[in-house]
């Protein structure tokens, strides 16, 4: 069954943490639809996939 996108996909721990895993979205969604939104690549230059992940592990 597929889930509404921005459902929470993480599971909480005894300690009320959550479980961060880094998956290829196509692995993530499975068989389900899905669209990535680039609406505003025309107005702003899309930042390179390797500062991405880095922004997003600091975050973590």
């Amino acid at each position: 069954k597929c889930t509404k996108a921005g459902s929470p996909s993480f599971s909480s721990t005894p300690r009320d943490r959550a479980v961060v895993k880094c998956e290829r979205l196509e692995d993530v969604v499975g068989g389900c639809r899905y669209r990535v939104n680039n609406d505003l690549d025309r107005e702003y230059r899309p930042r390179p996939v390797s500062e991405i992940i880095k922004s997003a592990k600091e975050k973590v």
